[in-house]
């Protein structure tokens, strides 16, 4: 008869007693030799402990399973009572349109937009709704072109009639522009490498929408084309212009809507091509140059525009450059490149030839004291109400470029920002009394800002609050 004892539970973890695992020889654990009849109890005893073992083991399983299965339950009915869940939608459509990198290469397995419609159903149809999500492609290079038009249809569709943002990167020509070339009107912003260009002028395609427009070309561009494209009336938005064409020719028989741009940024153009531009944009076209071709023997042409600027170029084409513009309309001159020789003198020769009303100026660098004064003293630069110098060298310090200023009341009359770039070792004598005469002498101007590199100016900012001026220290 089973000595176990027994309970009413329902788990056979009840039934088992530490009572029924005590020996029944235990004068036998001291390397006694059991006899027959004990050899048999000790067997009979080892093979129940099996069954027990085996019970406790099933039904370790089994509270496991149950285990589990109440931790999926909790978890999920958790979810259930999840704030987010209370979300509108208008809440995870903006959520969402902030996660959509616009620079992210076109790729449906990881495209945070793709992603985000096979999270669940519901986000789902929160992606699927907002065509502004799909509205970025971006090509560079395609890992499955058999795969690319099939997706490049997907995404436009979901896009529906939304304007699109469409960068074409990759050197050799993709075949999914023909998608594109299926929706004109839905172009906003078009990025292209030469490789698309033919497709895209070849197409005589209306852009009604299309405000922005990028053109990459390192090798000559419309190579054996004789007839004229006109894209004239192609681009009726076209307010944007970006060219970078690697110092070769641009085309003349390329006509583009150059009166209606509001930015035109020239990249690696000849200074040739360049004086050929800025004589078709209009007065209200903010032009920027950078990377100057070469420009010798240039023949000066006049141009309205009020606002250019010249960045990363040589200072001798950059020379060359200002000598050849008349510019009657000018407002802003900007140059940032501070190698190669002084171009103050061919500043002062672009002012004097085109008679203008400067009112903001940036200077790269001048090489003496008498060049900038010169500048500044120029009766085109009297109503400049915005200007960014560098240290002068023979200046001893900023506090002699100030005092020059604040003496001569006839210089920049109507300055009100004045930015000063130095080192910072140029501004530790700055002596404040001069900031004060500054303000005084200068009614109109209200902001001073140094550009400095690694120095406190917290303390000497406080110091300064009664001069009248926000002095202001950027990182140089």
């Amino acid at each position: 008869m089973d000595s176990r004892p027994s309970c009413d539970a329902l788990c056979s973890l009840h039934c088992v007693s530490t009572a029924s695992l005590s020996s029944p020889f235990p004068e036998l654990y001291s390397n006694g030799v059991p006899s027959d009849s004990q050899h048999a109890i000790i067997s009979h005893s080892i093979q129940r402990a099996k069954e027990d073992l085996a019970r406790v083991e099933a039904e370790i399983a089994t509270l496991k399973a149950q285990r589990a299965e109440l931790d999926k339950f909790i978890r999920d009915h958790t979810g259930m009572l999840s704030a987010m869940r209370r979300f509108p939608n208008e809440i995870f459509g903006e959520i969402f349109s902030r996660c959509v990198d616009p620079d992210a290469a076109f790729d449906p397995l990881r495209n945070d937009v793709w992603i985000l419609a096979r999270v669940c159903q519901r986000w789902r149809a929160v992606a699927l709704d907002i065509p502004k999500l799909w509205r970025h492609f971006v090509l560079r290079g395609i890992c499955c072109p058999r795969l690319l038009k099939p997706f490049l249809k997907v995404q436009l569709d979901r896009a529906r009639s939304t304007p699109l943002s469409i960068r074409l990167l990759s050197r050799p020509p993709l075949d999914g522009m023909d998608v594109f070339l299926d929706v004109p009107a839905q172009w906003e912003e078009v990025q292209f490498r030469d490789a698309h260009l033919l497709r895209f002028l070849s197409g005589q395609s209306h852009f009604s929408r299309l405000t922005r427009l990028e053109i990459t070309s390192y090798s000559p561009l419309l190579e054996g084309q004789t007839g004229i494209i006109n894209m004239v009336d192609s681009l009726p938005a076209l307010e944007h212009l970006q060219l970078n064409l690697g110092f070769k020719l641009f085309p003349r028989q390329l006509l583009l809507p150059w009166s209606q741009l509001g930015t035109c940024i020239l990249s690696g153009l000849r200074a040739l091509d360049i004086l050929w531009i800025l004589s078709l944009v209009s007065k209200d076209t903010h032009v920027s140059i950078t990377d100057l071709g070469h420009g010798l023997e240039l023949v000066t042409r006049r141009s309205p525009i009020r606002s250019v600027q010249i960045a990363r170029s040589n200072s001798l084409h950059t020379h060359a450059l200002l000598r050849a513009m008349t510019l009657p309309n000018l407002e802003k001159l900007e140059i940032s490149w501070d190698e190669g020789p002084d171009i103050s003198q061919a500043v002062i020769s672009l002012l004097d030839r085109s008679a203008c009303r400067l009112r903001h100026l940036r200077l790269p660098r001048a090489s003496c004291f008498e060049l900038l004064f010169s500048t500044l003293n120029s009766p085109h630069a009297r109503d400049i109400v915005q200007l960014d110098i560098p240290h002068v060298p023979g200046l001893t310090h900023i506090s002699s470029l100030l005092a020059m200023l604040s003496e001569n009341g006839e210089l920049v009359p109507h300055l009100r920002t004045l930015a000063i770039r130095a080192d910072s070792r140029n501004i530790e004598a700055l002596n404040w009394n001069v900031l004060k005469l500054l303000a005084d002498r200068k009614p109109t101007m209200r902001r001073l800002s140094f550009k400095l590199w690694g120095w406190d100016f917290q303390e000497r900012e406080r110091d300064s609050m009664d001069t009248g001026l926000e002095v202001v220290v950027l990182e140089g």
